[in-house]
């Protein structure tokens, strides 16, 4: 059996925002395949209650370092420590062994003195967002030279330097894939979000009320700006008709700033058939962040209709189910949501022409370049 060092977050063990759904897809697909999955979980080495202390120190470091400040606030010797362990462990095993890097903050450990030693291993990269993209627009309210220079500048030039070490990188956006090729002349491969299709939705149009969706992690700030957008600017313009249902870790603290009744808080729910049973449509007014927005792919595949921005379309499979509107008309969300809402011949057949990949797409994908390719 081939051993895979699975080098990740650790936030697949407990589900609660998207980059730990793709994560736990990928280890899944990993165990399918048959290989001896060993995981390396940086939160099991790193004071997750201390964040305010990690970004303090990160900055600190940032002034005498190389590495980007996303880099050093999950740099930790002790992680370091075991991954040169497992590399040794493995080395001496001998057998055929696959290196993987689920994020590109965790990619410093490429650095480490025993990289050099295994030749023959194999290393894989699987991309969530195109980061560097990402770290710029989270630092909007950062001015002039300071961004670009101590910033973004050297997340860049740490990309530059860190992904050709890699020899497959994956990429869960269709989207990114040529950012990366364009920026770092790279070979990425896609491989997608694979949810297996379930028909929770029964919606009829004889529903008094009409339930739609908003899922989303409030850790992730494109969610929190999302949600603000659909409090502020889309329920007032709903029909009486219309509940917008939130679910979602941290979404229940946004119920004493919100007065609109067609709102209901839910919180996190651990039963995804509570989530998605009667939706009529789920809703991600996205407008920041970069990869793949996972909420956008789990309602189709729940066969529910979403309606989105470009960005929360981005690198993902066409579909006549997924409607690009503006933030700044929100009548047009209401004029689609009315047009199904009066034709349940039109709503049926748009559930229809859902398209997904499915789990055996991504587990032949991983099979053909982890193991083939040896």
């Amino acid at each position: 059996m081939s051993k895979i060092i699975f080098v990740t977050y650790g936030d697949y063990r407990n589900v609660v925002g998207g980059g730990g759904v793709y994560t736990s897809q990928i280890v899944s697909s990993l165990k399918v395949l048959g290989f001896n999955v060993v995981a390396l979980n940086a939160y099991d080495y790193i004071d997750m209650n201390r964040k305010w202390l990690r970004k303090l120190a990160a900055f600190l470091r940032s002034f005498f370092s190389s590495y980007p400040l996303p880099v050093l606030y999950f740099y930790n010797k002790s992680l370091l420590k075991a991954f040169e362990r497992e590399l040794k462990m493995a080395g001496a095993d001998g057998g055929e062994v696959v290196v993987a890097i689920d994020h590109i903050e965790l990619a410093y450990l490429l650095n480490s003195k025993y990289v050099c030693k295994v030749p023959n291993f194999k290393f894989v990269h699987f991309s969530h967002n195109f980061e560097s993209d990402v770290f710029s627009q989270r630092l909007t309210g950062v001015k002039g030279i300071l961004k670009k220079i101590r910033f973004v500048s050297k997340y860049i030039d740490f990309e530059r330097k860190t992904l050709p070490k890699f020899d497959i990188c994956f990429s869960i956006s269709s989207d990114d894939i040529e950012k990366y090729r364009s920026v770092y002349n790279l070979n990425v491969i896609h491989l997608p979000l694979a949810f297996e299709r379930k028909l929770y939705n029964d919606y009829t149009s004889s529903k008094s009320a009409i339930k739609l969706v908003f899922l989303a992690n409030m850790d992730w700030w494109p969610n929190r700006e999302a949600l603000t957008w659909i409090i502020d600017v889309l329920a007032p313009k709903l029909p009486a008709a219309y509940t917008v249902e939130v679910y979602g870790k941290g979404t229940e603290k946004y119920q004493l700033s919100s007065s609109q009744a067609s709102i209901k808080f839910n919180g996190f729910v651990n039963d995804v058939s509570e989530i998605w049973t009667d939706a009529f449509f789920s809703l991600a007014p996205i407008s920041s962040g970069s990869g793949v927005n996972v909420k956008v792919v789990e309602s189709l595949a729940s066969e529910v209709p979403v309606l989105t921005t470009m960005v929360g379309a981005k690198g993902i499979m066409k579909n006549e189910a997924i409607f690009t509107l503006a933030l700044n008309d929100p009548m047009a969300w209401v004029s689609v949501l009315e047009r199904y809402r009066g034709s349940l011949d039109d709503y049926l057949s748009l559930r229809r022409e859902i398209i997904m990949p499915t789990n055996q797409q991504m587990e032949g994908t991983l099979r053909r370049l982890l193991w083939e390719t040896k």
